[in-house]
């Protein structure tokens, strides 16, 4: 949940989100240009917000400055995430377990976040791969050592990595552990902020798995929630491959004119 603009803000708790909103609201600057990471203004001091300090007194200047600094520190997390990364992948999954359980510096939400990603980039190479990696970004997320600011933050972590082992799940016919998987991600989402990205994606997965188990009509309506999430806010490349799930769910189930016309569609 990274590079959003600061208006999707608006979609978290108020008491969290108060003082970004307000130097937003009251500078001058457009909130559609300043692009920034959430978790830099969960972070922000409550200057303004809940004091009687003027509104001339410059504390949209010092929010901006604090969240400028905040964004650059997390910044610098990334770059650290992904050498931690790519030194992690070149050791088998038991040493990866050891050193990630034996070492903070793999718990913070820039390595679990691309940790996961990587669980599913892998998946169609090292399907068993995928599921480890997935299992292991969990353990992160879920483990006492990552702490964030916004408790809805942590949720929508969570419940993406569920999403993810999920997916893995599903992708070597693990079918029962995928639902699990599924059925833990929607609960946590539903205490997170309400990302858009993360239903769609959730809605496409499922979706993907009831097309498996051959229950089409659940699939089909998984999959029309996902396309419609997706384009909601602009991700027209992800509802494409919404709309290619759904094109293989027409050719299973024989409708070869059906799935040739979805996928001119997702191409477009």
């Amino acid at each position: 949940m990274t590079d959003l603009r600061l208006a999707d803000l608006f979609r978290l708790p108020v008491a969290e989100r108060r003082q970004a909103l307000r130097m937003v609201a009251q500078s001058g600057r457009s909130a559609g240009s300043l692009r920034t990471d959430i978790r830099a203004a969960t972070s922000l001091p409550a200057v303004g917000a809940e004091s009687n300090e003027p509104m001339n007194a410059g504390w949209q200047d010092r929010i901006l400055a604090r969240l400028h600094d905040e964004e650059a520190a997390l910044g610098a997390e990334e770059v650290s995430a992904q050498e931690l990364l790519t030194k992690l992948l070149e050791v088998p999954i038991n040493r990866a377990e050891t050193l990630v359980r034996n070492s903070r510096k793999y718990h913070t939400w820039s390595f679990c976040q691309l940790l996961k990603k990587e669980s599913h980039q892998i998946l169609f190479r090292e399907p068993q791969r995928g599921v480890e990696l997935a299992q292991l970004a969990l353990q992160i997320a879920e483990g006492p050592f990552l702490t964030l600011a916004s408790e809805t933050l942590l949720n929508d972590l969570k419940g993406s990595c569920w999403t993810y082992l999920g997916n893995s799940r599903r992708a070597i016919a693990q079918f029962s552990g995928a639902e699990e998987a599924f059925s833990n991600a929607q609960r946590f989402l539903r205490d997170g902020t309400g990302d858009p990205i993360e239903t769609a994606r959730l809605a496409e997965w499922k979706a993907t798995l009831r097309n498996k188990q051959r229950r089409f009509s659940e699939a089909s309506t998984l999959f029309d929630r996902a396309m419609t999430l997706f384009l909601g806010v602009g991700d027209r490349h992800s509802a494409g491959s919404a709309m290619l799930g759904k094109a293989v769910m027409a050719s299973d189930m024989g409708d070869a004119h059906e799935s040739i016309r979805l996928k001119k569609r997702a191409l477009e």
